[in-house]
């Protein structure tokens, strides 16, 4: 039979015969004018002792010279030293991949994820699970703003970069900064995940103390401010008493003792005023008047 025929002249790979053949059957035949099929296929020519890789291209178009007829041109394009070549950098690729502390991913034009390597099935908990990441992206605390510019990214194939969740096999969530790269080509991006939810956690706790000691400068402040107004206050009436007290008829070691009264509260006055001004300070409440 046909296959047979292959098999023994053409030296076609087992595993391919049949394909070939029904191409050759069913799909030629139905072939338009100025269509080209292109089917890759592994044949050894007789002198040869491995199966190397093809690209035989069919073209079939009306002839000029004998109309009524159709030209049939065929090619074949050995690749076998190109897909070698293509093999060994992706071995040395998945071995880089491999060895990087990082989640590394590739995806399609369409956004089909089609390479994550070991670290992702590591951090997800799960072996062998769907190459869906979309699915474990937590858009929990991402704004509508962030979502669309990312959105516009990958549509302008542009590189982005973005800080979000992602969601373990058990819920559990940590959150990572993606990183990709618009190859062009097919894979078209490759990317990373950096685990960076320890330096999350740290920027928050260093973010609520530094909130806490801004408070608490504020409320010592506040308190300063408060205290000086309710010192300064009897402390005026105490000078003003000493001051009336200084008009009536005293003896000479009286008169001496309300001026020396009068001196230290005079300091003790200027002391409070002092820190009334800093605490205003330091609250930014601080009034400028111009005075004469």
């Amino acid at each position: 039979n046909n296959s047979n025929f292959a098999a023994q002249h053409i030296n076609f790979h087992p595993e391919d015969v049949d394909n070939t053949m029904h191409h050759y059957k069913h799909k030629i035949p139905q072939m338009t004018n100025n269509n080209t099929l292109t089917l890759p296929l592994r044949f050894k020519r007789p002198s040869e002792n491995e199966y190397r890789r093809y690209v035989h291209s069919i073209n079939i178009s009306p002839s000029e010279a004998m109309p009524g007829y159709h030209l049939v041109v065929t090619t074949m394009t050995d690749i076998e030293d190109q897909r070698r070549l293509e093999e060994a950098s992706e071995k040395k690729y998945r071995m880089l991949a491999a060895a990087i502390p990082q989640i590394v991913w590739s995806a399609l034009a369409d956004g089909t994820v089609n390479y994550v390597n070991q670290k992702w099935f590591e951090y997800i908990g799960v072996e062998n699970t769907p190459l869906n990441i979309s699915q474990a992206i937590s858009l929990s605390e991402v704004t509508g703003n962030q979502l669309r510019q990312w959105q516009d990214d990958i549509r302008g194939n542009k590189d982005f970069e973005f800080e979000i969740k992602l969601r373990r096999h058990d819920g559990a969530e940590r959150w990572h900064l993606f990183r990709a790269h618009c190859y062009g080509g097919d894979p078209k991006w490759f990317g990373t995940a950096t685990d960076i939810h320890d330096k999350k956690q740290m920027e928050m706790l260093l973010v609520n103390a530094k909130e806490a000691a801004e408070q608490a400068a504020e409320n010592q402040n506040n308190f300063l401010v408060n205290m000086s107004h309710e010192i300064r206050t009897p402390m005026n009436g105490i000078m003003g008493m000493m001051q009336l007290m200084s008009k009536t008829p005293m003896t000479e070691e009286q008169k001496d003792y309300i001026t020396t009264m009068q001196r230290g509260a005079e300091n003790l006055l200027v002391i409070i005023n002092d820190i009334l001004d800093f605490s205003k300070i330091k609250a930014g409440k601080t009034e400028i008047r111009k005075e004469d």
